[in-house]
């Protein structure tokens, strides 16, 4: 590309008379589109350097090179863009950056490229556009705005301004929040001079009208009105039904946006349209932070109620007795429905440590984003996921208590030494215990041990379908360690719930479905699994996206289908795409009992450590049998 410019302005300034379209293309060897695309873009640059090309197509007119200021172009002509020629050469070459230019390209101009224009651009051949242009579709169809090759014109994207707007503000964000989330724009690089005068702007106008808005939404806000100005400065606009502008301006936020808009045309000399203020307003009350004063209505209380027994229904929590769980949803509630209104997303950029930290609440989002979803006719993206699931962690926070165990010992010497290993356990865990109960070995394979939350055993239990723990008829001081590492919630617990049985290693696969179908059907050869398991798993991966880190995936069925927890390792022999633009090598596939996610704590405080670690994971992907795995989990957590 930057080879073309270079062409094109030798052409150019060596010329003694206007240069037409046609006769340009032909002379730097692109398409007359092309040759309008490349004007219009070092436009943008050539004002810097003190020179523009003028002009306009048709008959009998062409393009003319202006310089006002000799040494700035000639730096510009022979320093700059040589080095940016350079700069692009190296870029090219990977294909994250391809992906990135690509999207970028289609989102800033909106206009048609032909795909022979963009492998030139990008110094690529057809083969590797095509493989790049499978991944720009992934990416932007995710942003709701798809790409379209239309015959004469090219390639392109359909997709209203909003949603070219969001998309333009995400990657925005993704460059600025990479390292901090709230940003003070210190450099002085242009694009840094603007945001700082767009935040101080927004800051002094919330003090005036008494507005609170927390960093993190307002650097949010920042990044969107930066990419309105842009915008706009193109003549890009959002469009307004005249039923939608009466709305917003009956919008309290509406003042403060017309404020806000008014500063940054007169602080930053850019002249913005009216919809610009409707736009800021629908930005301000899908961000605004509530405070537990603010008076929420019926309908809004009501959808929180309906949300957390419809959670309640399929994971068997409690939440519905938490009253300021309820209270906080309700006023997040608020700003989340604008956006929704307004199809607006709110970035989070904790999306990723929320994931893999708060493993079980994500989940729990994830069930309440369906009912969402069903009740407000929308789809719900992981940044609005992210949200819910604080607040739900938050909750699991505040109700965290010791709850007393109730336990089976398994003993087969006698009813004395049974009875002593009773009250050796009823004096030295009392804490913990609400009920013990001793029993043989015939008798514990009648019995339904569902009720109990561990199993201890001094003899090693055959054909036993529930984990147990091994213990000595007189308790050592190793078996003490144990048996408190279980009963308080430690470790050794964590592991009980991963069997030898269901571990699988190798397994070949070309597609998530095919894996999953591999991993139940070993599981019914050593347990019972109820019809619709398999179904349940896939309803679940439809729900929300289970790769909670990078390259490990932990499916579970949609409710709960089983009276036990169990998890089941799985290792692929090469990596499988498990969505779109995530691909996975280990797998978890678990099923969780009624109870147990909610007393369980440790289980996934356990999890979250490992796969937080990346190193880990690399590890686990190569553990080629189950205590090797075991043992990389355990050199994690320290044991």
């Amino acid at each position: 590309m930057k080879e073309i410019e270079i062409q094109l302005l030798q052409e150019l300034k060596e010329a003694k008379q206007p240069l037409g379209t046609e006769e340009l293309a032909n002379s730097i060897g692109v398409s007359r589109s092309k040759v309008k695309y490349i004007i219009k873009e070092m436009n943008e640059s050539l004002l810097n350097y003190g020179a523009e090309i003028s002009g306009k197509t048709g008959r009998g007119n062409g393009y003319t090179l202006m310089i006002e200021d000799e040494r700035k172009f000639q730096s510009y002509l022979h320093e700059v863009l040589p080095r940016q020629k350079e700069e692009e050469k190296g870029l090219f070459n990977n294909q994250e950056a391809r992906i990135n230019y690509i999207c970028q390209r289609f989102l800033q101009n909106r206009d048609f490229i032909k795909a022979d224009d963009l492998c030139e651009e990008l110094m690529i051949s057809k083969n590797q556009l095509s493989k790049d242009l499978k991944e720009v579709r992934s990416h932007l169809k995710q942003l709701g705005i798809e790409v379209v090759n239309k015959p004469y014109y090219g390639l392109g994207i359909e997709a209203d301004e909003i949603a070219v707007r969001q998309a333009l503000a995400k990657m925005e964000s993704e460059n600025l929040f990479s390292s901090n989330y709230a940003t003070t724009y210190s450099s002085d690089t242009e694009e840094n001079v603007i945001l700082a005068r767009i935040k101080t702007i927004i800051i002094d106008e919330c003090e005036k009208f008494n507005y609170r808005l927390v960093d993190m939404i307002c650097d949010n806000l920042v990044t969107h009105l930066y990419v309105a100005i842009k915008r706009a400065e193109k003549q890009y606009q959002v469009e307004f039904s005249e039923e939608d502008k009466a709305k917003i301006e009956k919008e309290e936020e509406f003042e403060l946006a017309r404020a806000i808009i008014l500063d940054i045309q007169s602080m930053l000399n850019v002249s913005l349209p009216r919809n610009e203020i409707y736009y800021c307003t629908i930005h301000l009350c899908s961000k605004k932070s509530l405070d537990t004063e603010y008076v929420v209505n019926s309908e809004t209380q009501k959808l929180v109620a309906e949300m957390l027994a419809y959670l309640d229904e399929y994971r068997k929590t409690d939440f519905r007795t938490d009253f300021r769980l309820a209270l906080r949803l309700a006023l997040h509630m608020v700003p989340f429905l604008s956006r929704i209104r307004y199809n607006l997303e709110l970035r989070n950029p904790l999306l990723e440590e929320i994931k893999s930290r708060y493993i079980r609440a994500f989940d729990y989002a994830s069930v309440c984003g369906q009912f969402l979803s069903e009740k407000l006719n929308t789809t719900l993206s992981e940044n609005e996921l992210s949200y819910i699931a604080l607040h739900l962690q938050l909750s699991m926070n505040d109700q965290k208590k010791e709850e007393k165990k109730n336990i089976l010992i398994v003993c087969s010497t006698g009813r004395g030494s049974a009875a002593l290993l009773k009250v050796k356990f009823k004096q030295e865990y009392e804490r913990y215990l609400n009920r013990v109960t001793v029993v043989d070995y015939l008798n514990v394979l009648k019995m339904d041990v569902s009720e109990y939350d561990y199993i201890f055993s001094t003899i090693p239990l055959k054909d036993f379908k529930r984990p147990y723990l091994l213990i000595s008829h007189f308790i050592t001081d190793q078996d003490d360690k144990r048996i408190l590492k279980v009963l308080s919630g430690n470790e050794e617990s964590f592991y009980r719930y991963f069997e030898r049985n269901l571990f699988l290693s190798g397994i070949k696969a070309s597609s998530k479905e095919e894996v999953l179908k591999i991993m139940v059907d070993n599981i019914r050869k050593h347990r019972d699994l109820p019809e619709g398991f398999y179904e349940g798993v896939l309803k679940r991966e439809n729900l929300a996206n289970t790769c909670f880190a990078k390259g490990i995936a932990m499916p579970h069925p949609y409710e709960i289908l089983t009276e036990d927890t169990f998890v089941s390792i799985g290792i692929l022999e090469k990596s499988v795409d498990w969505t779109e633009d995530q691909k996975v090598k280990i797998v978890l596939l678990s099923s969780f009992a009624a109870k147990f996610a909610k007393e369980n704590d440790t289980f996934f405080e356990c999890l979250s450590a490992i796969i937080s670690s990346q190193s880990t994971l690399r590890e686990l992907a190569k553990a080629e049998d189950y205590d090797t795995f075991i043992d990389i989990m355990k050199k994690k957590l320290g044991d």
